[in-house]
Order: C-alpha cells, then structure tokens, then sequence
C-alpha cells in the first residue's frame, strides 16, 4: 500500500562571504580575541625539520631530470614563450622524489620528453619511506599517534605505498587511509569511530584543513609538503585546538636538496612574517596572497634565473621550535619593531572579565555612534 506522496530531502548550504562594502559598518562592532584571551592555555607546540639525504641511484635519476627538464623549458621558453615545459619540469622533479619506487615518465603535450626509471632503495625501500618508519615506532613506544599528510593522492596516489612500508617495517602498526570518496558530512563521524584504533593515520591535508577536530593525534608528519600556507597551518591546527591534553609535535620531512626543500624553505619565511603580523595563533585569518600557486611562482622564478635551492641552513629557526619561546627576534621597545615580535603579555585576568570589558567596549562604539553628526551616518541601503 502506498500513499503516492513524494517525498525529497532538501538540504541547503550557507556558504561563508560578506560584501567588501559592509566591513566599515562590521568592524567597529567586532572584538578580535585570541584563545589565551578567554583563558585558556593550549599545550606545548614544538616544530622540527628532518633533511633526508636520497638514495644514490634516487638522486641520479632526480638531479638528471633536473638539469635536462629545466634547460629544455628555458630553451622552450626563450625560443617559443611556451610555459608548458615549465610545467612539465616542476611537475616532475616534485613529485618524482617521493614515489621514485615506480616508473615515471616527463609528458608534454602527450610527448614523453624524459623516462625515469623505479628506483629500489635500502632493502627495497626509499630513506623517508624508512625514516617515517622509525619516527612511527618511536612515537608507538611512547604511546603517541601520528597524523601523516601526503599530498600524492589522486592519480598519483602513493598512500598504499607508505601504509606497505610501514607495515613492513613496523609490523605492530595499524595504519589507516582517509579517502576523498568519503563525503565531508561522514568524515567526522569515520574518525571518531575508527581514529582509536589506528596508530597512524595516511591522509591529504586538504581533507581535514576545516571543520575537523583530530585531537586524538599527537604526532604530525609532514611526508610532502604543501604548497599554500593556509592549508599547512589549517591542517597543523587540527591537531593543536582546544581538546588537547598533550604536546603536539610537528615534522617535515625533506629530501636534501630537493625542491621540496626551497618550497619549505619559502614556507617558512612567509609563515614567520605571518606570525609577526598575525599573532601566532592567527592562522585562520591568512590572506589569498600567500596560496599555493604564490610559493610555485617563486621556485619556478628562482629555477628560470639560474639560482640555485636553498639549503636548510638557518631554515630551523624560520619555523616555530618551541611555542613557548619562538624561533624569532623579539623585541624590548614599548613602540614594537617591523622586524621583531613583541614579547608576550601574561594573561592576568580571568575570562569573565575579559568579556566584560569586551561587552563594555561594544557598548561604547555603539553610543559613539549614536552620538555622531547625522551628515557623518551612511544608511546600508
């Protein structure tokens, strides 16, 4: 028996945005207010950078597609203005580290310009492939679970790879994959109910960036590094939120003098100038400006002038080690410095009052403006 009444289920999305012309009217009626201002202390948060030298034979066949995929697109270039080759050259020497355990081959416009071969490895496994290893059986003996970005994971995919070495290697880890095929909605949800099990947990950055909590990890890997700053910081903040209860420990993994390592190396710069204009907790509120497409220009632009990668160097303290004390020159002048952070002020007040005062200071912008020459009021509409 049926009623024939049919029935749809609607399910609408607001999505985030506002007007530029609004602002003015907007921002005199917000308080700005970080998490230490309601008083609330979030645990350590300690930063590393791990270089990793390549295999000989992984870094023949690398520095080889280097030299000759970078000289053909500047000849393509200065010959033709063609960018393609460009493309074809970054490309390849990105991603061909990190999944040298299979053939590759240099495409463009459906030409193969460059075939690179697999490379076996120590043991028939790549040293990050090794060195993530044992910074996973490491953090299982002290009862920590790790969160491991990977960038590769479309066609590309090279998650199975670092879940068979693991399991390889440490044979007591449970490592787990989140896919893009599982909907937002259902993330949550997938996490919660199978995140305590797992000691390792293999996914994009650009999967969990918002709206996740995974305060069940206390260990980040970075095994490839992103190229947009806000995804990086986003997905580091998804471990380090209000929830947790331990240290939060972040890694980079860096083939040496790769591009992986210029591109971390320009990261970190942008981060530290973010840090000094922000705060460093201001990672949500990061400008377009520094995406990912602005970190590939300079590489590709550093790569067509003849200069060559940075090493690490003085990259450690571009990057927080510790974030009770940062990686950055603070200053002692009452007037700050364009170049040095301020020092930090001890919150001293407890959180009822610190909203008090903030209800206080609304309160007065609204009687301001009340108060102000009609001529000086613009109606919204």
């Amino acid at each position: 028996m049926t009623t024939g009444i049919k029935r749809f289920q609607l399910r609408s999305t607001e999505k985030p945005g506002i007007s530029p012309s609004v602002i003015r009217y907007i921002l005199p009626q917000v308080v700005f207010g970080k998490i230490t201002d309601l008083g609330y202390e979030l645990p350590p948060l300690q930063e590393q950078i791990v270089s990793v030298p390549m295999d000989d034979e992984q870094a023949g066949w690398y520095h080889r597609a280097d030299d000759y995929l970078l000289q053909l697109a500047k000849q393509e270039l200065a010959e033709h203005g063609d960018m393609a080759y460009v493309s074809a050259w970054f490309t390849t020497i990105r991603n061909y580290a990190n999944a040298a355990f299979r053939d590759q081959q240099a495409i463009c416009r459906g030409q193969v310009l460059m075939e690179l071969p697999a490379v076996c490895g120590k043991d028939g496994f790549l040293p990050k492939e090794i060195k993530l290893a044992e910074l996973v059986k490491d953090n299982m003996t002290r009862g920590r679970k790790t969160l491991v970005f990977v960038e590769q994971t479309a066609g590309r995919d090279i998650r199975q790879r670092i879940e068979h070495a693991l399991h390889a290697i440490v044979p007591a880890a449970r490592v787990g994959i989140l896919n893009s095929s599982l909907k937002p909605k259902k993330r949550e949800r997938w996490i919660e109910n199978t995140a305590p099990g797992l000691d390792v947990l293999l996914v994009n950055p650009k999967l969990v960036e918002t709206g996740l909590d995974l305060v069940m990890f206390q260990e980040i890997a970075f095994y490839e590094i992103t190229y947009s700053l806000y995804t990086l910081w986003q997905a580091m903040r998804r471990v380090w939120r209000l929830g947790q209860a331990q240290m939060v420990r972040t890694t980079f993994l860096v083939y040496s003098g790769t591009v992986e390592e210029a591109a971390l190396s320009i990261m970190g710069t942008k981060m530290k100038y973010a840090m000094m204009l922000y705060g460093d907790n201001a990672a949500g509120i990061l400008v377009d400006d520094t995406g990912e497409d602005d970190v590939e220009r300079q590489m590709i632009q550093q790569a067509l002038e003849g200069k060559s990668y940075e090493s690490l160097g003085e990259l450690n303290r571009l990057f927080t080690t510790d974030e009770q004390h940062p990686a950055m020159d603070v200053t002692d002048s009452p007037m700050g410095s364009p170049t040095a952070v301020s020092p930090r002020m001890p919150n001293v007040e407890p959180a009822a009052l610190t909203w008090e005062k903030a209800q206080n200071l609304m309160a007065l912008k609204k009687v301001r403006a009340k108060n102000a020459a009609p001529e000086a009021q613009i109606s919204m509409f």
